[in-house]
């Protein structure tokens, strides 16, 4: 999802698996009629997976929820990186973890797994982005993924 927009972004990966594999993105400046390809980086020589989520926030970055590596083992460890949130760099070149701040904190998962279980963004011009947790709670932030806030369920 994009929060822009003049903005659009595909993830693109694929090994047959259940797993989306983080190998490549696709963005377009102008309305998906051309595209620039960009190689995700490996994770200290590692495959990183999206199952989560990827959301184009207003500042043109991308943040994606990098929630597996090709080295965990199972479910019982991890491999010893943070599990979560990525942001990239403007020219899309990098990846590094972005860890904003959560209102309030966020509920630690079991074994170190992330606590955000999937990512969202409002389509063009809306601006806001959205997680949900593994504890059944949603986080709304509109500041570019600064700042989440807890939306309580009534």
């Amino acid at each position: 999802a994009s929060t822009r927009d003049d903005v659009l972004g595909v993830v693109a990966g694929g090994d047959g698996a259940t797993l989306l594999p983080f190998q490549a993105l696709a963005r377009s400046d102008d309305g998906g009629v051309t595209w620039r390809r960009y190689d995700v980086p490996l994770f200290d020589g590692e495959m990183g997976y999206v199952s989560g989520g990827v959301a184009i926030l207003p500042d043109g970055t991308v943040l994606a929820l990098v929630d597996t590596f090709s080295d965990d083992r199972s479910k019982k460890r991890r491999a010893p990186r943070h599990h979560g949130l990525w942001r990239s760099t403007q020219d899309w070149s990098s990846l590094s973890p972005s860890r904003p701040t959560f209102d309030p904190p966020l509920t630690p998962h079991g074994r170190g797994w992330s606590p955000i279980m999937s990512l969202g963004a409002s389509t063009p011009g809306g601006g806001v982005v959205w997680v949900t947790t593994w504890d059944e709670r949603l986080y709304v932030s509109t500041d570019g993924a600064q700042t989440f806030q807890e939306i309580p369920a009534k």
